[in-house]
């Protein structure tokens, strides 16, 4: 035989040999996980990973909508604390005699407006997110 011919078969024995390896690694993680997925959820945690096949473990999920309720809290504070400052500006508008600083008050006073509107458009993403994470939950086991 060539010395070309060997070599190509070299290489074709070892990519073969890689292929079957992986195969069989996968066959034994596919195992393990139907044997005793606890034991492997525990082991995957423990070795740092949260996520198995693109599918996120429910506890992060868990804590990923307790931080989309807390951004729903503060983005409800804010847009409160908004109106508060708005109702104030407008007063202070009101008693201003100055054209040009009852002009400046009222640019403040729109973008103001803008940042409420701003933090309502916020809410309703947020709480689409949630909605969404909600009905993923739902899909998920149960924890035992």
């Amino acid at each position: 035989m060539p010395n070309g011919v060997k070599e190509k078969n070299k290489s074709e024995s070892l990519k073969t040999f890689s292929s079957v390896a992986r195969d069989i690694i996968l066959i034994i993680i596919v195992c393990f996980i139907i044997i005793c997925p606890t034991k492997f959820r525990t082991t995957m945690q423990n070795a740092g990973i949260q996520s198995i096949f693109g599918i996120e473990l429910r506890q992060d999920l868990e804590e990923s909508m307790q931080a989309t309720n807390e951004a729903l809290a503060e983005i409800e504070v804010l847009h409160d604390s908004l109106s508060i400052l708005n109702e104030q500006l407008n007063r202070v508008i009101n008693n201003v005699t100055n054209a040009q600083i009852k002009k400046d008050l009222k640019v403040a006073q729109n973008t103001i407006v803008k940042s409420k509107e701003k933090t309502l458009e916020i809410d309703s993403n947020l709480r689409q997110n949630l909605d969404r994470q909600d009905r993923i939950l739902k899909l998920l086991p149960k924890k035992k």
